[in-house]
């Protein structure tokens, strides 16, 4: 029969190699939201820079219409050619903030193909808005979930393979007792192969004490001991850190979401004054470069909102990868 060690020695091996292949599969998993982040990072990022364009743009024709403008006035004699050569500088300016802009979208374009593994030759078209608005989320929930981290789990199951590995060496010093038979035929034919006087048996029994295994094994068990507590420590120092993830995430989030909200207003703002300037100019109550600064601002209140709309939705991806949700 076998004996009580090896049953014991087995069930522990068995559990040692199930517990591995569930850390295997929670590494998966963590892989997997990350990879599924980093899909969420880039293709905004692009998308962002894709907007960046629009921007750019939008401040040629500005730059454009001023142009015009100053012309129109030099020729009436109401402008100085200051005015004109301003515009032009302006204009140039812009111009070559769409190239750079342009090159942004193109090494977008390609961080996303790679994180997609597609070849770089691929051609993309990207179908989304950065006005979209992140599925609501909470400090709270975020905490709450924390413990589901795939990557905190894995901790859990090496300390289940650590638990084991001490049963496993405490089994060496256990004895067994061993029941063994033999039954041997001593005939070439087959016809008298049920014949019982060409028969013989021996039955065996054998005892095993491990007299001389317990340095070993306490060295096992000291090892296993030793991983046991790794786990503990381990498993702590990666639950404040994803806590510390958790919260950094979340107040960038909350950062970004009052960031939207103050600059859709302050664009709102902008887009009037420009208006006001550009006819204020045309009038001759202000000079070109009244009229630029106000156009600048217009840009640069355009660009910040760009940025907090992405910097909230990734925040939000964040905080979700840090709590261990999809």
């Amino acid at each position: 029969m076998p004996s009580a060690r090896i049953h014991a020695g087995e069930e522990s091996a068995y559990g040692i190699q199930a517990a591995s292949l569930d850390a295997s599969n929670l590494q998966l998993e963590r892989a997997r939201q990350q990879l599924q982040y980093q899909v969420i990072e880039t293709f905004y990022a692009a998308l962002m820079n894709e907007q960046g364009v629009r921007v750019a743009e939008e401040q040629i024709t500005l730059a454009t219409r001023q142009l015009e403008l100053a012309k129109t006035r030099f020729d009436a004699g109401s402008g100085a050619r200051l005015d004109v050569l301003q515009a032009e500088v302006e204009l140039a300016n812009a111009r070559a903030r769409r190239i750079q802009a342009r090159a942004a979208v193109a090494t977008a374009y390609q961080a996303l193909r790679t994180v997609l593994s597609l070849p770089q030759s691929q051609t993309l078209r990207l179908r989304g808005s950065l006005d979209e608005r992140p599925e609501p989320i909470t400090r709270d929930t975020l905490r709450a979930t924390i413990p589901t981290r795939p990557d905190l789990r894995v901790f859990t199951a090496r300390r289940v393979m650590a638990e084991h590995a001490v049963n496993l060496a405490n089994a060496e010093t256990r004895p067994s007792l061993a029941l063994t038979g033999n039954l041997q035929y001593q005939d070439d034919g087959v016809n008298n192969l049920l014949r019982t006087d060409n028969q013989s048996y021996t039955v065996g029994i054998a005892l095993r004490v491990p007299l001389f295994a317990q340095p070993t094994v306490a060295a096992r068990r000291v090892v296993a001991d030793a991983q046991m507590r790794q786990t503990e420590h381990g498993l702590n120092a990666a639950t404040d850190a994803a806590r510390l993830e958790v919260e950094s995430a979340f107040t960038s989030f909350e950062a970004a979401n009052e960031v939207v909200t103050t600059q859709e207003k302050a664009l709102e703002l902008a887009r009037e004054s420009v208006a006001i300037a550009q006819t204020s100019y045309e009038n001759g109550v202000i000079t070109s470069a009244e009229l630029s600064d106000v156009q600048v601002r217009l840009l640069q209140t355009e660009f910040v909102l760009l940025q907090a709309k992405y910097s909230r939705i990734v925040a939000a991806a964040q905080a979700r990868l840090a709590s261990g949700t999809n």
